[in-house]
Order: C-alpha cells, then sequence, then structure tokens
C-alpha cells in the first residue's frame, strides 16, 4: 500500500504487484457487470506493493487539470469545513459521496434526499449560468461555444457519472437552440442525449440505475409537475379559490406576502411529486421500498440548496485565502449543511412503502402508458411541452 503521506491521482502512472483474480459474485448484485461498465475485467485484493513511476504522464491534459481542480476545491473545502459538511459539499458540488460517513448516507437514503448528492441540471444549470454572465457580451454564438466548452470541464471534473453525462448534453442543446434563436423541446431533449448516451456508451445504459433514475426524475418533473401543479390549485384558502398568480396588492411588499410564499411551496410540491411519482417504479422495483418522507422533505431541502450550492462553491475556490475573508461564507454553508443533516435524520424516520416485486413491475408499466399518453393527448401536450419558436 502507499505510504500515508503520499496520494495518487488522473494521470499517475503506477506499477502494482499482486494478484488478479475475478469478480465475486455478490447475492442481489451483479458485481461484474457493474464493472465492466468502467472496462474492468478482474481486480487485485492485498497488492504487495504499488510504486508510483510518473506523476502526471499519463491520460488526457484536460482531465488532468479537471481532476486537479476537483482535487484543489476538496482540499479547501476540508480546511474549511468539519466533518461531514465538507463531504457534504464535495457531493452536492461534484457528487463526489464515497468519503461521506456511512451513518450520514444511510439517513439521506432513507428520508428519499440522496438524489441532492447527484451532479445533474441544478449544477448543469448554474455553469451555464456563470459563463452566460461572463461572455454575454460577445454574442450568443460565442456565449453557447464557451458555456459548452465550461460543461464539458465541469462534466470532467465530476467525473463523468451518467446522471451529468446526461444533464450536460440537455444544456448543451439547450445553449445550441438559444444561440440560434429557437426553444427545445424539452422532451425530445432528453431523448436525444439518452439515445446519444446509448451509441457512445452503451453499457451506462444497459446496467447504470442512476441513469435511469435521473432519467424517470427529469420526465416526471416534464410531464407530471404541471399536472399537479393544476390539481394543487384547488386548494381553498379562508372560502376563495387560490390562483398560482402573483397577488396583485400593491400594499403587501412581494416577500410579505402569503399568495407568493404559497406559491413557491405548491411549485416545489409540484415538483418534487412529479419526480417522486416518476421513480417510485424503479425505487420498488431495484430496492424493494419507496422512503415516502421524501416527498415532503424536498420541501424544505430545495430552497437550501442553491445557497449551499453557491457558498461551497466560493469555500472551493477561495478557501485557501485568508480565513477572515472567507468566514462569513464558512458560518452560512455550515449552519445551512446543519439544517441539511437534521432535515435528512428527521425525515428517515419516516415510515417506507414497500410492495412485491411483481406488483412493481406493474406499476412500472403503468406509469410508462400514463406518461406516454399525457405526452401524446392533444390538450394536455400543450402544458408541458416547450413549443420551438416560431
Amino acid at each position: 500500500h502507499l505510504p500515508l503521506d503520499q496520494s495518487v491521482a488522473y494521470g499517475d502512472e503506477l506499477k502494482v504487484t499482486g494478484k488478479l483474480s475475478d469478480p465475486p459474485r455478490l447475492e442481489g448484485f451483479n458485481y461484474r457487470k457493474y464493472l465492466e461498465r468502467f472496462g474492468v475485467q478482474k481486480i487485485m485484493k492485498a497488492p504487495k506493493s504499488i510504486e508510483i513511476l510518473c506523476r502526471g504522464c499519463e491520460g488526457n491534459w484536460v482531465t488532468r487539470r479537471a481532476s486537479g481542480l476537483r482535487n484543489w476545491m476538496g482540499s479547501n473545502l476540508k480546511a474549511s469545513l468539519p466533518s461531514p459538511h465538507r463531504e457534504l459539499a464535495m457531493g452536492i458540488l461534484l457528487g463526489v459521496k464515497k468519503e461521506l460517513p456511512p451513518s450520514v448516507k444511510q439517513s439521506f437514503q432513507d428520508s428519499g434526499l440522496q438524489h441532492i448528492l447527484v451532479v445533474s441540471g441544478s449544477n448543469i444549470a448554474i455553469v451555464m449560468l456563470c459563463f452566460q454572465m461572463v461572455f454575454r457580451r460577445f454574442g450568443p454564438y460565442i456565449n453557447a461555444l464557451f458555456s459548452i466548452l465550461g460543461i464539458v470541464f465541469f462534466v470532467l471534473m465530476a467525473g463523468g457519472d451518467a446522471p451529468v453525462i446526461r444533464a450536460a448534453l440537455m444544456g448543451s442543446l439547450a445553449g445550441i437552440g438559444v444561440a440560434g434563436g429557437q426553444k427545445i423541446d424539452v422532451i425530445n431533449a432528453l431523448l436525444l442525449s439518452s439515445c446519444l448516451m446509448g451509441l457512445a456508451i452503451p453499457s451506462m445504459i444497459q446496467s447504470d440505475l442512476g441513469f435511469w433514475l435521473s432519467f424517470g426524475a427529469t420526465m416526471g418533473i416534464i410531464v407530471f409537475t404541471p399536472i399537479f401543479a393544476l390539481l394543487l390549485q384547488t386548494i381553498q384558502i379562508p372560502n376563495s379559490k387560490y390562483q398560482i398568480t402573483k397577488s396583485t396588492s400593491s400594499s403587501v411588499p412581494e416577500f410579505l406576502n402569503s399568495h407568493v410564499w404559497l406559491s413557491a411551496i405548491l411549485k416545489i410540491l409540484s415538483m418534487s411529486l412529479g419526480a417522486q411519482l416518476a421513480v417510485l417504479p424503479l425505487l420498488l422495483l431495484f430496492f424493494g421500498s419507496f422512503p415516502l418522507g421524501g416527498v415532503f422533505a424536498n420541501i424544505f431541502i430545495e430552497p437550501l440548496m442553491p445557497m449551499l450550492m453557491l457558498g461551497s462553491s466560493i469555500l472551493g475556490l477561495c478557501g485557501s485565502l485568508s480565513s477572515g475573508l472567507v468566514w462569513p461564507f464558512r458560518a452560512v454553508v455550515y449552519f445551512g449543511f446543519e439544517i441539511l443533516l437534521s432535515l435528512s435524520q428527521w425525515f428517515s424516520h419516516f415510515p417506507a412503502l414497500e410492495i412485491p416485486q411483481k406488483l412493481s413491475f406493474l406499476s412500472l408499466i403503468a406509469l410508462l402508458v400514463l406518461g406516454l399518453l399525457l405526452v401524446l393527448h392533444p390538450k394536455l401536450s400543450e402544458i408541458h411541452l416547450a413549443k420551438p419558436a416560431k
């Protein structure tokens, strides 16, 4: 093994001495097929020696720079935040969750909040927004070009997992559409990005559950969220039918208006219900249970995420500066993660829905049929499809 004062990174050339063996067969998990996704055919347990032959002399130059930036941000977060806050910061920023304590990882899984530790559309949207703000003055085509290059670099930083690749492809398609003055059809963009992934990396589509959960949640948000929003409009507020619109009263500040707050809550609840409904059959089919607390936990968690992502990014990039300069960000991020940890632990005590596997498979078929009917329905299609601009 390596000495404690040494570490390895992408691009290092190693000499490993030991005995190769086939991956073991595990009950309920096809470990061999899982490793095939990464091109791994053999494994080595307890190598006799590991020797570093060359630092940074192999691999792609851009990937080495991306990996180096990720490691640098990780070291800054370690210097700025205690555990497990720093591991959570790396999780929401770059999807790095292997260092999370098992108890924390379990509470996020039981509370239905494990999705926030997976890099997806929110991260890609922030990357695109940053690049668009910087390159807006250079015109739409230059803006789109550098936004896509920024997305590619971010994907390399995040390790290229299926959810982030899918989100990156959708973001790139959106950027190309904006540059050309067109609105993309979001369902077509989702399907096209998935097809491109399947053509480029078939094993990812075949065996990566993370891809299907990401695909299902995104499709659920696109298709089912508007339906839930319409249903939730029937909620009664003191003898009047509530409509999800801004208040026309000018005497009350918008941030104090109860209708504005309820509108935001119902919007988050609609998105949570749409995403959770879409992934429900998959979770039941592969895990045998569905965390009911996750439907409501997202109402409290989602408003925290932009602040935590922004604060964690600042600490990751500037954490090595004088403590007086980053102290306000450190305090805000620390207490934000404290709230996140408390909510995950509290919602993890909610009961889980469990049904037989046969019913799980039937629920998946029923959901696919329902989703197809909604997509093809001529009236409902106007609600959830973003039509190309004429």
